[in-house]
């Protein structure tokens, strides 16, 4: 293996190479503030800096054209839809069965309940150094705690399972 520094006459190392960065530009500013026309001045590399920089599309048809399967694009979607969940799509509903101020007095409680909740869950794992839920049951309720939780994450998974398949139909 070579040694990248440049040695002195006696064969000690005395200092790293100098890179030569002349007549590069960087990819995402210009070089001097003379050359700025604009907030942002974006000026092409002399390599391509991505594998489909060579191709790129314009903002309309990255935006707007259809979501082809696995794309970023749809992945997006699909984490937002998961994320969110049936609970914000049932939320009007609600509303509209308990009227608008038992509905957003209910919506304040559950709100309250589980910023308390956070912050309990946030303390215990702060103080007693917890690094997961599981560990978190043993500690606040032992081993029937544990059990429990196990048994609650596997029920839930099985069900996404199975609620996943009747969305695919």
């Amino acid at each position: 293996m070579q040694n990248s520094h440049i040695a002195d006459d006696d064969g000690k190392n005395s200092r790293p190479p100098q890179l030569n960065l002349s007549g590069m530009t960087s990819p995402t500013s210009p070089t001097t503030m003379a050359h700025a026309d604009a907030d942002i001045n974006i000026k092409p590399a002399q390599y391509g800096l991505s594998p489909n920089s060579g191709n790129r599309r314009t903002f309309f048809n990255r935006t707007f054209s259809k979501l082809e399967k696995g794309s970023l694009r749809g992945s997006i979607f699909n984490l937002v839809s998961a994320a969110l969940g049936g609970g914000v799509l049932s939320l009007p509903y609600v509303f509209v069965l308990s009227g608008w101020v038992s509905g957003l007095l209910l919506l304040a409680l559950g709100c309250g309940a589980s910023m308390w909740s956070n912050v309990l869950i946030a303390k215990m794992a702060t103080e007693l150094k917890l690094k997961n839920l599981d560990e978190m049951a043993y500690m606040s309720g032992g081993p029937c705690l544990r059990k429990t939780l196990q048994i609650i994450i596997v029920v839930y998974v099985f069900g996404v399972c199975i609620g996943y398949q009747i969305f695919l139909g």
